[in-house]
């Protein structure tokens, strides 16, 4: 199985893996387009060159901690803390579940299940489902018209456990992964493992290590997994209360996360965010992310009345790539 992109330069053209010559383009006008979605799916095919392997893995389609740059190892909490840090599942006593829908380059979308559900006061576990799908891609082995079209599709079903010792909270989780790629296909196994610790009053620090597993051969050899260690802090520095109700009337928080995969490839992000949150309804957010080819700021907000929520995320690409969004709904009981 191969890849080849082929560019609006026609002497450009990138070429990975082995076996069969498959050239995914759109039309002439999308060619920069449909070369950043292969060089974001073709990793699953592109077995024996370095990569990030199964990169769905890596875009923790969570729009509350995308918006405040992906920098949520250290305050990663709620249905989606798997993403970041399974010890999030730990914080709170409070069940949840959500839905959350990611559009990303071209016609990338991710669609997504979590729930987190508490087992006493200091403990949590949580399930979650993702598949993510490129859309469309066209098939051709020669210049003409295209053969036909296939998808690349990704599934992901993980399951995770956390609890509480003292300021400590260490998190564990499994996932079940499934790939296909025209007509072949593979699964395998990964695990992550956590820790979060509340080191002083609004002070937190976070690590964890991800996506330790392995996949199955496709077609001729086994997908790598993009491997990942991340760690940051969270710092909530200002707090206004209402006096006479319980309130918050004004608080903030900054977030700062180191991330590091194996691949030789990828170089190691810096992300930084920020958030404030307006009578505990309304709440702004920032980030950042140096070291990623593709996005570097963003910007959401989150509302939530009563037991819902609802949060959003924009993720501006580069030039020419158009803007990635993600959008969740929540509710807590």
């Amino acid at each position: 199985m191969s890849c080849v992109i082929k560019s609006a330069d026609p002497s450009a053209t990138l070429r990975a893996g082995g076996g069969r010559r498959t050239a995914l383009t759109k039309t002439a006008d999308g060619r920069r387009r449909s070369a950043v979605i292969l060089l974001f799916f073709c990793t699953a095919l592109a077995v024996q060159a370095q990569g990030n392997g199964l990169v769905f893995l890596t875009l923790d389609p969570d729009p509350a901690g995308q918006a405040a740059g992906g920098a949520y190892s250290a305050a990663g909490s709620g249905p989606f803390s798997p993403l970041f840090n399974p010890a999030g599942l730990a914080s709170g006593s409070r069940n949840g579940i959500a839905l959350t829908f990611q559009d990303w380059i071209g016609d990338a979308r991710t669609l997504g299940i979590a729930g987190r559900f508490g087992l006493g006061e200091k403990a949590g576990a949580g399930l979650y489902v993702l598949s993510t799908s490129s859309g469309d891609l066209e098939a051709r082995d020669r210049p003409g018209p295209a053969e036909g079209t296939f998808e690349v599709q990704y599934f992901a079903v993980g399951a995770g456990i956390a609890r509480q010792f003292g300021p400590v909270q260490v998190g564990v989780a499994g996932k079940v992964l499934s790939e296909r790629v025209f007509d072949s296909s593979a699964s395998g196994y990964a695990f992550d493992a956590g820790v979060q610790v509340e080191a002083m009053d609004g002070f937190r620090i976070g690590a964890a290590v991800q996506h330790l597993g392995k996949m199955n051969e496709l077609e001729t050899a086994a997908t790598p997994l993009p491997t990942t260690f991340r760690g940051g802090v969270s710092l909530r520095p200002f707090r206004l209360m209402a006096a006479t109700e319980s309130t918050a009337l004004l608080s903030t928080a900054f977030h700062a996360e180191v991330v590091y995969r194996l691949e030789q490839n990828d170089p190691t992000q810096i992300r930084i965010g920020g958030e404030a949150t307006l009578f505990d309804m309304l709440t702004l957010r920032g980030g950042y992310v140096f070291g990623d080819p593709v996005r570097r700021v963003s910007a959401g907000a989150g509302l939530a009345v009563g037991a819902f929520r609802v949060d959003y995320a924009m993720l501006p690409l580069d030039t020419g790539f158009g803007t990635g969004q993600l959008i969740s709904l929540g509710y807590n009981w």
